[in-house]
């Protein structure tokens, strides 16, 4: 289960743009707002599969949607939801507002230099939900006695999860960054040697 989410966000923003020629240039305070639009924000209905997991299946092909019947999950097993609608909102509006201060970032003010860029808290509207059932595999495998999760979209064939880590590999880049530093370090010393004699 997905909690799918629309809306329209008004999001206010602000900042100062220099105004005039070089010799003579200062400083103009601005704002404005930009209305965006979200459709269909998915967040994951249960609890176990975080927000980072559901946002690396995405996207599913949402064109298709029917409406709920029984017959659709007739010898397969699906999970319930156990997160609530108020609570996956609040998580898609956090989200979408993140995206909306890139957007909005890339929209206000164009062309001109600024300072000071702030996008503020923004008037929702219109905002729907809907309660979706979409096709995610889960799996577990075991790596060297530790169960790791997998999940694929069972659209796309798109596939994330946990990984073991190699505490080799680890420990090598680890060794290489101290490695480097020492290099720089003596190298330092050694130009310092050199240019006070």
């Amino acid at each position: 289960p997905f909690w799918a989410f629309s809306g329209t966000l008004e999001a206010r923003w602000s900042c100062e743009t220099r105004e005039g020629t070089s010799s003579n240039a200062h400083w103009t305070p601005r704002t404005g707002a930009e209305v965006l639009m979200f459709d269909n924000k998915l967040v994951s209905g249960v609890a176990r599969i975080s927000d980072k997991i559901a946002n690396e299946l995405v996207p599913f092909r949402l064109e298709n949607l029917e409406p709920y019947a029984p017959d659709h999950l007739a010898g397969w097993s699906a999970l319930a939801y156990d997160k609530s609608m108020a609570d996956s909102s609040l998580a898609a509006r956090e989200e979408f507002v993140k995206e909306a201060r890139q957007i909005v970032s890339r929209r206000a003010a164009v062309g001109q230099e600024r300072r000071d860029f702030k996008v503020g808290g923004g008037r929702w509207s219109g905002m729907t939900f809907k309660l979706l059932l979409l096709p995610l595999w889960v799996g577990t495998y075991r790596y060297k006695g530790t169960r790791y999760q997998i999940y694929i979209n069972g659209q796309t064939g798109k596939v994330t999860g946990e990984k073991p880590s190699d505490d080799f590999k680890k420990a090598l880049i680890w060794a290489s960054g101290v490695g480097t530093f020492i290099l720089i370090a003596l190298i330092s010393i050694i130009i310092l040697l050199v240019l006070t004699g």
